[in-house]
């Protein structure tokens, strides 16, 4: 299976026009669910190895993304109810405008190769998306996390082959990162209900769990020691502190950085291959990068991207 729709870039402002119409949700009545956890990823849409601020504002299906080194873009795309996946979907090294739409199952990209705009069915209502590279191909595979049989589901984005894995359970919250270092984004989630992180490793396919953190955390999963392998780690918004493991050492690190209110938004916003602690504050819409910058950019109900 491969990408399904292709828009040309003279058409792309028609299709942003007609988003909702072309998808349009048409389904049974809901049965009820859990919340969705949103699943952040910091992304970089200008290829400087920088991650960008940038938000999606679900009120009017709109991208606002400050790119460090080529200035700001705003782009309708998407409609409310939404799921902003930006990744790189085209393999050229910039993260693409991206959509998950719950409703249908489908994913809607703006690919930055050629500024088109694109769709792919993958997933059902509920799903949770989860993209990542799970091939090492250096492009986003469509992925999705089914909390209702607790399996995920990968697309390649290359190949079009697809894949299932049962892990996890209701309630989980995926955290996908490289914690083997081999290139390859790993399924993986954190436990609320006991705080233990669960990882398989694309290398061998063996699993690993850790226990870390409080019930209240917010998992917040990077790179913070530079050593291209993901470090377990969560933010505590009851006392505004981030707890980590580094998994070049085993060694743990604790960061007072935040407010009850934030949401965690660590990357590499300098370009030094280390990920940094940061948050984005809803009620003020401040990005807020330790010892870098503090700066306003979105506003109250924004998504951060």
């Amino acid at each position: 299976m491969r990408l399904s729709l292709r828009v040309t870039a003279g058409a792309l402002t028609a299709a942003a026009a007609g988003l909702a119409t072309l998808a349009t949700p048409v389904q049974a009545a809901p049965v009820p669910r859990a919340p969705l956890p949103y699943v952040f990823t910091k992304a970089d849409f200008d290829g400087d190895h920088r991650a960008d601020m940038a938000v999606w504002r679900p009120d009017n299906g709109t991208w606002y993304v400050r790119r460090t080194s080529a200035g700001d873009l705003v782009q309708q795309w998407g409609q409310k109810d939404d799921i902003p996946v930006a990744a790189d979907y085209d393999g050229d090294g910039k993260a693409d405008l991206a959509v998950f739409r719950p409703g249908t199952g489908t994913f809607w990209m703006i690919l930055s190769a050629n500024w088109s705009g694109v769709s792919q069915p993958w997933g059902q209502w509920g799903d949770i998306p989860v993209v990542g590279d799970y091939d090492g191909d250096h492009r986003a595979d469509f992925t999705v996390f089914r909390q209702s049989n607790a399996t995920w589901y990968v697309l390649g984005t290359a190949t079009g082959a697809g894949r299932s894995l049962l892990w996890g359970q209701w309630g989980d919250i995926p955290t996908p990162g490289d914690f083997d270092g081999d290139g390859r984004t790993d399924i993986a989630l954190w436990r609320p209900g006991n705080q233990r992180f669960y990882i398989i490793h694309s290398r061998d396919g063996g699993s690993e769990s850790r226990q870390w953190g409080h019930r209240e955390d917010i998992p917040a999963v990077a790179d913070y020691d530079g050593d291209k392998v993901s470090d377990i780690a969560v933010f505590r918004p009851s006392n505004g502190t981030w707890y980590g493991a580094y998994s070049s050492t085993g060694g743990g690190f604790t960061r007072g950085f935040g407010h009850h209110e934030d949401i965690p938004v660590p990357g590499d916003y300098n370009a030094d291959g280390f990920a940094d602690i940061a948050t984005w504050r809803p009620s003020d819409g401040r990005w807020r990068v330790d010892g870098q910058f503090d700066e306003g950019f979105g506003r109250h109900a924004d998504k951060p991207v």
